[in-house]
């Protein structure tokens, strides 16, 4: 059974087709589809596929996607880069893939989304707020090259509502 896996080129192959045993997967991003509960057929929003960089961008349908309920998901407190496997990305709706809204949702794949990590080094700290302060454009003025990542809701600049989502991020409340 996999669960929660984003299940795209070089993360996860599926079985070979002379297997015995029974595959169900759910709350998956499974490239080409994938029957389950949950599942989705999308583009993660990868840093860097290329690269083998699997971490998830601003706006990646797979952040606060997965399912919390699924077996030994409580056990696992961290994903693969030491963060805390249970953290909320406030710009992100949560999905219904969690039974009663069980907040917060753990994010598809190995890697938890951080909000307001700039720099791409796992935390929210005051290189990430010096780069916030560079890439800060406006309603309207679009994303310079690298800043990205601080398009936190995903609409194309770098503005006050990204800022109120990197202060959340930052301070640790609103």
């Amino acid at each position: 059974m996999f669960t929660n896996p984003v299940a795209m080129p070089g993360v996860y192959h599926r079985p070979p087709k002379k297997t015995r045993q029974k595959v169900r997967q759910t709350a998956s991003n499974v490239q080409g589809g994938f029957t389950g509960e949950g599942n989705i057929n999308t583009n993660p929003l990868f840093v860097d596929a290329a690269n083998d960089n699997l971490r998830l961008l601003p706006g990646s349908p797979c952040i606060d996607a997965a399912d919390n309920g699924a077996p030994g998901v409580g056990a696992i407190a961290t994903d693969v880069d030491s963060h805390a496997r249970f953290a909320d990305d406030p710009a992100t709706v949560d999905t219904e893939n969690t039974p009663k809204a069980i907040v917060p949702i753990i994010d598809m794949g190995p890697y938890e989304y951080i909000a307001g990590d700039g720099d791409r080094d796992g935390d929210t700290d005051l290189f990430d707020y010096e780069l916030f302060a560079g890439c800060a454009t406006g309603p309207g003025g679009g994303v310079p090259a690298g800043c990205i990542f601080l398009d936190m809701d995903a609409d194309g600049d770098v503005d006050l509502i990204d800022f109120a989502v990197f202060q959340i991020a930052f301070t640790g409340s609103p």
